[in-house]
């Protein structure tokens, strides 16, 4: 495991690559998870008290044609654009021990995780742990500052 020494921060990042049921639409998947599933995580208290920030994104289908011209895809016959996921989350926490005790929590036991078996194929979904270095922030900051206004 990667540790802070190895200029890293001691935060850490979890991303979801989430698969929706095979029995559910893809409208009614979106519909659940920025509906009911929110509320669920909104009731939660102790599971709250470990994440810094969390964000949702559903992906867009139809960006082939956009990176057709993309200098990684052009060669290939169709462009790569990855339409398996209906969805990825993120969330951020302070340390590998608070993503622990996330998981470890009662709560996310007893309501989150039955809850996400209503609209997630847990099986099917892919879970990617990262910690960004130390510079991160700065780093976002001036590059900001640097880029022309468009």
């Amino acid at each position: 495991m990667l540790k802070e020494a190895d200029g890293l921060s001691s935060r850490v990042k979890v991303y979801f690559l989430l698969k929706r049921r095979s029995d559910i639409t893809r409208q009614d998947f979106l519909a659940y998870w920025r509906g009911e599933h929110r509320r669920q995580v909104g009731h939660l208290k102790k599971c709250k008290l470990y994440i810094l920030k969390v964000e949702q994104a559903m992906l867009q289908l139809d960006m082939a044609e956009f990176f057709s011209s993309h200098p990684s895809q052009v060669e290939l016959d169709k462009p790569r654009v990855d339409d398996e996921w209906d969805g990825i989350l993120m969330f951020e926490l302070a340390s590998m021990a608070d993503l622990k005790a996330f998981f470890a929590e009662h709560e996310y036991a007893a309501c989150l995780r039955p809850d996400e078996a209503k609209f997630i194929d847990v099986a099917r979904s892919r879970i990617m742990v990262g910690q960004p270095p130390e510079w991160n922030d700065d780093h976002a900051a001036s590059y900001a500052a640097e880029s022309p206004p468009h």
